[in-house]
């Protein structure tokens, strides 16, 4: 008699509800900010109820310490602000109670209720890597449509912003902050091709051959140089491994001639495409114009800096209040709280004590990843570990590290329970 699978209903509604949601967070940035809403109350609401059904702790006691920790700690510097006369309105300044009390409290329920099943987290882990392989062509078909004067409704949620000259070139599209995440993840899988199933090895090199291509249009600098230090990581990482073979280099060295071969027939296509030329001397000389002392960006980031720096001095451990912010030296003509130098600006208003705060719950998350790494030997833990390394590392540059899905992502696979065959 054929016996039918147990379909378990919250599996079901996760996919339903979870799976666009995680959709539009890694396609888009700021658009279809109601449908994420909505979809998130919803996933929230169905993790809430699974919790109550099955009768679990609504979060781990590590988790649960932390979050009321983190939300007190916060929404009483966000009230010391206040009270110290700085700027808020819950109109313009809303994004402080989202990003700091709304945030962290779907992270820790999202997170925690992924784990339930063990197969979930396998799931998030496959899914991610097919989105990355749409989230990859888009954004290099949007661009390209984008050069052409063409526009495609249905992909008007990619935003495109284009700064291309003699000698600087910058093509950058809205949701570039996700591949911050993601591209660090399968760069390091590409060096771990040998363990790789035929299927996982075309899609890798399909994520790398591209996103590398973006990433050299894009001119995004802290990007550009993180890859490439993980790049050197891998490497002499792989060197010093003594239990490298030569089936294993042999295997990693065919992959890297393909990906190789990949770059450069699509970045010939781009190039023609688009009609510029020689685009690796021009990435190359605006990474260099980026990072040079003299560059708009860098001078404005140096002024928001030594004001932060003197805003802090003011009051180093606590902080001057959550919305505070150095009225000689703004970044924002809306949020004035708002800095792209999120660490420094953090540090100015909580002080050392909500930076030490904030930097717990990274490290945390990080030592997890390891640990995993270190007691399984798969791969995908390192890999994640990189990937949220890199986005907390641009975050020092870029306004990145409020979007929420990186960090749950990360918290999912970091807390997964091991197969028998991985410990």
């Amino acid at each position: 008699m054929l016996k039918l699978k147990k379909v378990n209903i919250f599996d079901v509604l996760y996919i339903m509800i979870g799976c666009p949601w995680l959709f539009y967070m890694i396609m888009t940035s700021r658009s279809h900010t109601v449908i994420k809403t909505i979809l998130l109350f919803s996933l929230v609401m169905i993790c809430v109820t699974e919790i109550i059904i099955k009768k679990k702790a609504l979060f781990k006691r590590d988790y649960f310490i932390y979050t009321a920790f983190f939300i007190i700690y916060f929404s009483v510097s966000l009230m010391h602000g206040i009270i110290s006369g700085y700027e808020f309105s819950l109109k313009n300044d809303f994004a402080l109670i989202q990003y700091f009390i709304i945030t962290p409290i779907c992270i820790t329920i999202i997170s925690y209720t992924m784990n339930l099943e063990k197969k979930r987290s396998f799931f998030i882990w496959r899914y991610l890597e097919y989105l990355t392989v749409v989230l990859v062509f888009l954004d290099l078909f949007s661009i390209l449509l984008y050069k052409k004067g063409v526009s495609i409704p249905i992909l008007d949620f990619i935003k495109i912003s284009s700064n291309h000259t003699t000698d600087e070139l910058s093509l950058r599209v809205s949701n570039e902050v996700s591949l911050m995440f993601l591209l660090p993840i399968y760069l390091y899988m590409a060096f771990q091709m040998d363990k790789l199933m035929i299927k996982d090895k075309i899609v890798i090199i399909i994520i790398i051959s591209i996103g590398c291509i973006y990433v050299l249009l894009s001119g995004r600098k802290i990007t550009e140089l993180i890859l490439l230090t993980e790049i050197v990581y891998i490497f002499f990482s792989k060197i010093h491994n003594r239990k490298i073979v030569v089936k294993k280099i042999f295997i990693n060295l065919i992959s890297g001639v393909i990906i190789l071969v990949s770059l450069f027939y699509i970045l010939n296509y781009v190039s023609n495409s688009l009609n510029i030329e020689d685009i690796f001397n021009k990435a190359t000389s605006t990474l260099r114009n980026g990072i040079s002392k003299n560059h708009i960006g860098v001078v404005k980031r140096n002024n928001n800096l030594i004001a932060l720096f003197n805003l802090w001095l003011q009051s180093p451990i606590w902080g001057n209040g959550l919305n505070s912010y150095a009225i000689e030296s703004l970044a924002s003509s809306k949020t004035f709280w708002s800095y792209e130098i999120i660490y420094n600006a953090l540090l100015a208003q909580t002080g050392i004590i909500g930076v030490t705060i904030f930097a717990i719950g990274c490290v945390y998350i990080l030592k997890k990843l390891l640990k995993k790494y270190k007691k399984s030997n798969n791969e995908k833990y390192m890999a994640v570990f990189l990937g949220f390394l890199s986005f907390v590392l641009c975050g020092a540059t870029n306004p990145l590290v409020y979007i929420m899905w990186p960090w749950i992502v990360s918290l999912i696979i970091s807390d997964e329970e091991l197969e028998i065959s991985e410990k």
